[in-house]
């Protein structure tokens, strides 16, 4: 059976007869193992919504190149980034690894596949990560997509990725961004704003301790964390700014003059 878009359902395998058994034995009596998981996932095109959302079993997949759907929350509070993010994913749902830790995965590195076009809102949030490569093909990385993850340092962004939303890596202050020649996001010297260019989300990267940063005219508000361990001196804001999210300056060591414009409401 497939959905109306073509895409495999979950309902579809778990219509297999053997599955039917493996769910009875493990939903009632126990958790599965995650070895057990292994096997029975190892074959799914389509994972449904919550599939194995806080299965703490679930260490890792090591068989998941079938795997092209995975639904809202089917990951969440699991362990399966040890084994890292299936290759030829093609979408997944908001949330769907939200608070995955890593127990055996020392890098906490990961690569998003390029065939994945949108990082869902919420999607990797609260996880262990350290590292995100981003591969070329990925168009949108959404709303609160690596929000509040306190150990991720760095995320390799591809020039595919034209939409990056206002909270994407809100509450995530040590991140650095790094953009592929050719991406949208390097006129401002790596600094992101939203599509209209009315809120900053990050900072730049490439400026220093004897560099002045210019917010455009057009920005009306600084996210949470904008510049959150930037080494940037100088940070002119202009009048069109009325809002500064929390700590948006939060260990800046090297900057040493701020121009705020008269206009802020809210710091």
């Amino acid at each position: 059976m497939s959905n109306d878009s073509g895409k495999t359902s979950h309902i579809e395998i778990v219509q297999n007869p053997d599955v039917i058994e493996f769910l009875k034995s493990c939903s009632f009596m126990r958790e599965p193992t995650g070895d057990e998981i292994d096997e029975i996932i190892s074959s799914f095109v389509s994972v449904g919504d919550y599939a194995f959302s806080r299965c703490k079993n679930l260490v890792s997949l090591d068989n998941t190149d079938a795997l092209k759907y995975v639904g809202i929350q089917s990951f969440l509070a699991t362990h399966v980034l040890d084994s890292g993010v299936p290759k030829n994913l093609v979408e997944i749902g908001d949330s769907a690894y939200s608070q995955a830790t890593m127990r055996n995965n020392k890098t906490g590195t990961i690569t998003i596949p390029g065939t994945l076009k949108v990082i869902p809102q919420s999607g990797f949030s609260w996880t262990g990560l350290k590292v995100v490569y981003i591969e070329e093909g990925v168009e949108e990385i959404s709303n609160s997509s690596f929000a509040n993850i306190n150990n991720l340092t760095d995320i390799y962004i591809p020039a595919s990725v034209n939409f990056i939303g206002s909270t994407a890596f809100t509450s995530s202050p040590n991140v650095k961004l790094h953009f592929a020649e050719g991406s949208p996001f390097l006129a401002d010297g790596g600094a992101v704003y939203n599509e209209d260019f009315t809120v900053l989300i990050k900072g730049p990267n490439s400026l220093g301790a004897s560099d002045t940063f210019t917010i455009r005219d057009t920005c009306k508000e600084i996210a949470a964390n904008a510049f959150a361990k930037s080494e940037v001196g100088a940070i002119i804001i202009p009048d069109s700014v009325t809002r500064i999210g929390n700590e948006a300056f939060s260990n800046t060591v090297n900057l040493d003059y701020i121009y705020i414009g008269g206009k802020i409401k809210s710091l």
